[in-house]
C-alpha cells in the first residue's frame, strides 16, 4: 500500500491551487502528531486548517492533514 503522504499531498496541493483565490499562499502538510511549519512565512497572519484521517481504504492510518495559508502579495 502507498503511504497516505506520498499519495495525497501533491494532488491535494494541485487541487488547492484551482479553487483558491489566487493571491492566497498556502502550504500543506501530513503529519502524525506535531507538524512542522517549514515553508511557513513568520511576521504575517497565517490562518491553520487542521483536517484529520483515519484510514486509507481498508488499512488504517491516523494522519492530521494541516493547510497554513497566508495573504501572498
Amino acid at each position: 500500500m502507498q503511504d497516505i503522504k506520498e499519495f495525497n499531498l501533491k494532488e491535494l496541493e494541485d487541487e488547492l491551487k484551482d479553487i483558491l483565490i489566487k493571491t492566497i499562499k498556502f502550504e500543506t502538510e501530513i503529519c502524525e502528531t506535531e507538524c512542522s511549519q517549514r515553508n511557513v512565512p513568520g511576521g504575517q497572519a497565517i490562518i491553520i486548517v487542521d483536517y484529520y484521517v483515519s484510514g486509507y481504504r481498508s488499512s488504517y492510518d491516523y494522519k492530521k492533514v494541516r493547510l497554513y495559508m497566508w495573504k501572498g502579495y
